[in-house]
């Protein structure tokens, strides 16, 4: 199966780089590419907004390392991403695709045996030894419009497969398939006025196996770093799940949603507007090979409701951009296999943000600058051990970036961003004869890292080279910085807490044809 997964991929891969050979139009302007990409989240403007013909090759190598961090976070880790883009017009479709692969190397992981891309899981495997995990992702994401005179079609496929695993005790890995796609209709009532009609469905699964090589980890009774804790809600149970050789589970997928697109292109510039719904039901089951059959051990619903508004302007030598976007999710479980099914965590994830931006062209120079705010809530309940964590943040950034253009088309420029953040509320509680491994390694961890105040800066360092035709190398460096204060004391049995420095470094590479 992975192979036939792999063989697929190179492909449509392959297939992707012979239809995009083309040029890329806009590689200085910041705001038109986020423009770019806005529309290739929300394919009613992929005709309007994504180029006629553009492609773009880009490999990143990059990292992070540090202990300001959220406790189930690596406390070092390097990735490599690889990705292959463009766009192009076959008798008046506007096509767009993608292929990418990313491979993280994670160290000093613990209470991690899941996914990054499903952090809010109501169930999941985790020891509190520190493990190294590696994590590969291939994605392929197509993108297709065409207008029939004041209709159009559009719509979207996004595939994704994974592999994830540890190569230390307790050693697990994690298989993972993602389908997500969307079609719609948009009309123009009038010269400016557009409106359209998503409708959205995906199905995915995230395949779980946990085992030993030394199978006297599991034998022993002394309570060392190898056991397996099950880690039920956000903290109710989290105990050493049957002294086995392994166990296998799954979470099953489906996910429905709508999205709802207008435009209104005006003398003050053009807006954009969008507002989505969708539901994720997850069914998590532990898979009795031997018995050829599957023990649903919970289930789970995420809510998510949503929407953007974004302005934009280009007015002679100056172009401006503002944005507004809020996602709130809400999710529930349900425990099948004890408890008679009652609903035991409760999962609330709130974000509201603001960007605006501005770019002034001039002869030789390119200037650009973007601000940033953003609000985030959270709220993790467990009912079964009385675990509470409610807290909300804000974080903002300011940016500055100059691009200077050499009399031979080079392109140097600087980037330089400040970044700040301060908790609003932190409110937390769990009865201390229920503390147990997940209190004293994950949440007193997790609710030291929301208190804290960060502040940071970012800087990035680019070159660009033109080459034969309107071919280019374009190298990045970038490098940011963050520190944070006021953790406080919790006065609490922990076992770990968060420090006071993270750092993240990413060196790039692109090729545009």
């Amino acid at each position: 199966m992975q192979h036939t997964n792999k063989y697929i991929l190179w492909v449509c891969f392959t297939f992707l780089c012979q239809i995009t050979l083309a040029q890329e139009s806009n590689t200085l302007d910041t705001i038109q590419r986020q423009i770019r990409y806005f529309a290739i989240d929300n394919p009613m403007w992929l005709h309007e907004s994504v180029e006629n013909r553009y492609t773009l090759l880009h490999a990143q190598y990059g990292g992070m390392q540090g202990e300001y961090r959220l406790a189930q976070d690596a406390g070092k880790s390097r990735s490599t991403h690889v990705n292959s883009e463009g766009s192009i017009t076959l008798k008046d479709v506007r096509l767009w695709g993608r292929f990418s692969y990313n491979r993280t190397l994670e160290d000093s992981t613990r209470f991690g045996h899941q996914t990054r891309q499903n952090p809010s899981a109501p169930f999941y495997f985790a020891s509190y030894g520190n493990n190294h995990y590696v994590r590969t992702n291939y994605t392929i994401q197509a993108r297709g419009q065409r207008y029939f005179d004041k209709w159009s079609v559009f719509g979207g496929l996004d595939y994704r497969i994974g592999d994830h695993f540890s190569n230390n005790d307790p050693r697990g890995s994690i298989d993972v398939i993602q389908v997500d796609g969307q079609l719609g209709v948009s009309r123009k009532l009038s010269e400016d006025l557009e409106i359209g009609l998503e409708a959205q469905y995906g199905y995915g699964q995230e395949s779980f196996e946990v085992a030993f090589k030394n199978e006297n980890y599991v034998l022993s009774p002394a309570v060392t770093r190898y056991l397996n804790y099950a880690v039920i809600g956000y903290g109710w149970q989290t105990n050493d799940w049957l002294l086995a050789r392994g166990i296998h589970y799954q979470n099953d997928m489906k996910r429905y949603g709508s999205q709802a697109y207008l435009s209104y292109n005006t003398k003050i510039g053009k807006f954009y507007a969008t507002a989505h719904y969708k539901q994720e039901k997850q069914v998590y089951q532990q898979v009795l090979r031997n018995e050829s059959r599957n023990n649903v051990l919970n289930e789970y619903a995420i809510d998510d409701i949503g929407g953007d508004l974004m302005w934009q302007l280009r007015r002679n030598n100056r172009a401006y951009l503002v944005q507004l976007s809020s996602t709130m999710r809400s999710g529930q479980d349900k425990v099948v296999f004890q408890a008679n099914g009652i609903n035991n965590f409760v999962y609330e994830h709130d974000t509201h943000s603001a960007k605006i931006a501005h770019t002034y062209y001039a002869q030789k120079w390119q200037f650009h600058f973007e601000g940033f705010a953003g609000m985030t809530s959270e709220t993790r309940q467990d009912g079964g051990s009385g675990t509470l964590l409610d807290y909300s943040r804000l974080d903002g950034s300011l940016s500055a970036m100059a691009t200077y253009i050499t009399s031979k088309n080079q392109q140097v420029h600087l980037s330089i961003t400040g970044l700040a953040g301060k908790p609003l509320t932190v409110n937390w509680s769990v009865p201390e004869i229920n503390e147990n491994m997940f209190h004293r390694y994950v949440y007193f961890h997790d609710v030291g890292y929301h208190q804290a105040n960060t502040q940071g800066a970012r800087f990035e360092l680019g070159f660009r080279q033109p080459l034969k035709r309107k071919d280019f190398v374009r190298v990045l460096a970038s490098l940011q910085t963050v520190s944070a204060s006021n953790i406080s004391d919790l006065g609490r049995q922990t076992a770990t807490l968060p420090g006071l420095k993270r750092n993240h470094f990413a060196l790039s590479l692109a090729y545009g044809f």
